[in-house]
């Protein structure tokens, strides 16, 4: 999440010009991130390393506190970034501790429960 909050945003300039966040070298403009559910109205998620608002134009949702796999559009509004939902699916605890170990750096994991 801090690399979509924090990467420099660019604009659609057309229909074949999508809108992306410049993370280093790669353009991102769909994403797909595991975080928990912190408001529900507006819908805001949080994955330990940032939150960003969530918001769906097909009746999407989450509760408070849930944790879910977000699949999304990278935009940007009068200055505040979001993701504009596709999906949102409901996952366990695991979950959230497989992301984080997946975007640990190695020489952070020294254990892994199974």
């Amino acid at each position: 999440m801090a690399d979509l909050l924090g990467g420099e945003f660019k604009a659609s300039q057309g229909e074949y010009d999508p809108a992306f966040v410049r993370v280093g070298l790669k353009e991102i403009n769909r994403c797909n991130v595991v975080g928990t559910i912190v408001t529900e109205s507006p819908m805001v998620l949080d994955d330990g390393t940032g939150e960003i608002k969530v918001l769906s134009f097909d009746g999407l949702s989450a509760k408070e506190g849930e944790a879910v796999r977000v699949v999304g559009k990278v935009r940007e509004k009068d200055g505040e970034r979001f993701i504009s939902a596709e999906i949102i699916r409901p996952v366990g605890p695991e979950w959230l501790e497989l992301r984080r170990l997946e975007l640990a750096p190695k020489s952070e994991i020294t254990e892994i429960e199974v």
